[in-house]
């Protein structure tokens, strides 16, 4: 496995921690993540992703000191840096993740027959996009797709997904109005 490397550096930090208090201020919980390179998965290449909390996706919060002190005490790996990840859905939301990375497989194709409605959209940097979508109630849904074979996955409930506006020098999530630009 060949992982590119680059310095976990205090200007990955300093973004990491400004995305996260913006979207913890929205109430979104948020967490400390790395984000690195891996030659070896989908067909050029793709980022890996994991926290950096002792507990995960479990640490996650909303209360600006507690973030400060996660961000700042974040340590990442070599060939990685520090990043933000967001719990959807504790907040309310749900993300449909669509992909185009594997051979084959492309979830835009499902995503159409689906006929998902326009929401706020992030582009990831595999070409993929994250939708978000408000839940219409509290019954729990869980992180398993029905269209994962067809390049769709679901983030809900116990699922995390990268802020939108990181930063990383493999690729950006942003808005998708701003990839545009």
């Amino acid at each position: 496995m060949t992982v590119h490397t680059h310095p976990a550096n205090e200007h990955h930090r300093a973004r990491a921690l400004y995305v996260a208090l913006a979207w913890a201020a929205r109430g979104i919980p948020v967490f400390a993540i790395c984000i690195g390179w891996d030659d070896t998965k989908y067909r050029t290449g793709g980022t890996t992703k994991r926290p950096l909390t002792a507990n995960g996706h479990l640490d996650a919060t909303t209360t600006p000191d507690d973030i400060r002190d996660m961000f700042l005490a974040a340590t990442a790996p070599a060939g990685t840096v520090i990043a933000c990840g967001i719990l959807v859905g504790p907040a309310g939301y749900l993300c449909i993740d669509i992909d185009n990375k594997t051979p084959g497989v492309n979830g835009y194709v499902a995503a159409e027959l689906l006929d998902l409605p326009d929401t706020y959209t992030v582009r990831t940097p595999s070409g993929g996009e994250h939708r978000y979508y408000t839940k219409i109630d509290d019954r729990p849904i869980g992180n398993r797709s029905p269209w994962a074979d067809r390049g769709i996955d679901i983030r809900a409930d116990d699922g995390w997904t990268v802020a939108p506006g990181t930063h990383t020098p493999w690729g950006n999530w942003v808005r998708n109005d701003d990839a545009q630009a």
